[in-house]
């Protein structure tokens, strides 16, 4: 074979050779686009997914060495078998994501269902302290009564040591006694009376009724015109829990105004009543008179997107201040 025939078969090699490289180039670089698209998705799940995505970058490289073997050994008819092949890799790691994804969601469920319960023991420990804390107030109260009737007998007693004894000294007397026990028992009737009218009274109806009665009681509170609006459209169904977090609320920002600057933020006098937050995924607006102020402090109920079982307080305050509430609703 002449030179020329020579330089001529080498060069219809070469030319064979590069159109190889460059379909196993192409070929690469659609891999290199899907990985990418497969990477981005990833970055969505949790740190739990990052073990599966190393096994799937690493069935990806050997899947390359694997497809460029297969590549130098078929012809041009076998590739429908190759992509073929490209294909599965793909698939099975879009299957084990999938899954993955699903059993966190479904995690994070369980954990939103759990939390929502602790929340609602939460509600009723705090009431039954507050049933507690009323019932020592009147114990105490009853105390006091008993004390001033104890020391109204004595006086009288006192006074009347020095009287004769005779028929109508004792009749007053007895009659007296029997005025005092009628008294007695009319002043227990109306005491129960009362704490059933208190317990009665306790039960909220709706989250704009415990907003109006946390208003009406604390002069720190100041509900703006957006806390009135979402309140009055909220379907919360525990409104109780509503206005005791307000009330907590209260309570704290009563004291915390009267502290020096520096002495701690108001969320850190709180936050072990309520579950606060200080800031929020983006920045919310609520008007104050005529200017729309930005309130990214919040109190969070519930952790469901169902409005009837989640409720949110957004609210501002400042040193010498009062608590705005520019918002007291569903999740804005």
């Amino acid at each position: 074979m002449s030179s020329k025939d020579r330089e001529a078969q080498l060069s219809e090699s070469l030319m064979s050779k590069d159109k190889e490289l460059r379909d196993l180039k192409r070929d690469f670089e659609t891999l290199k686009s899907t990985h990418k698209i497969l990477t981005k998705d990833s970055e969505e799940t949790n740190s739990e997914l990052e073990s599966l995505q190393l096994n799937y970058e690493k069935l990806t490289r050997d899947f390359g060495l694997y497809k460029k073997s297969v590549q130098e050994r078929e012809s041009v008819e076998d590739k429908g078998i190759v992509r073929r092949f490209i294909g599965w890799p793909l698939r099975f790691g879009q299957s084990i994501l999938s899954r993955e994804t699903r059993r966190r969601e479904e995690k994070i469920k369980e954990r939103g269902v759990l939390i929502a319960n602790l929340n609602e023991n939460i509600s009723k420990f705090k009431k039954k302290v507050s049933e507690q804390r009323r019932d020592i107030v009147e114990r105490t109260q009853g105390e006091e009564k008993w004390k001033k009737r104890y020391d109204a007998l004595s006086a009288d007693k006192r006074s009347e040591s020095g009287l004769e004894r005779d028929s109508l000294v004792d009749r007053l007397r007895e009659r007296l006694d029997v005025e005092r026990r009628k008294n007695m028992l009319l002043e227990e009737e109306l005491t129960r009376l009362k704490k059933e009218g208190d317990s009665k009274g306790d039960e909220l109806d709706s989250v704009h009724a415990a907003v109006k009665k946390a208003n009406d009681e604390f002069d720190i509170i100041e509900i703006m015109d957006g806390g009135w609006k979402s309140a009055k459209k909220s379907p919360f169904m525990n409104a109780n829990l509503v206005y005791e977090t307000l009330e907590a609320m209260a309570n704290e920002a009563s004291r915390w105004v009267e502290k020096p600057d520096g002495s701690g933020s108001f969320e850190d006098d709180i936050k072990i009543y309520v579950d606060v937050a200080e800031n929020d995924s983006q920045d919310r607006y609520w008007k104050v008179g005529n200017i729309n102020q930005k309130m990214n402090r919040h109190v969070k109920l519930g952790v469901d997107r169902d409005p009837s079982k989640t409720l949110r307080i957004y609210y501002d305050i400042t040193r010498k201040g009062r608590l705005r509430i520019g918002w007291c609703g569903e999740h804005p």
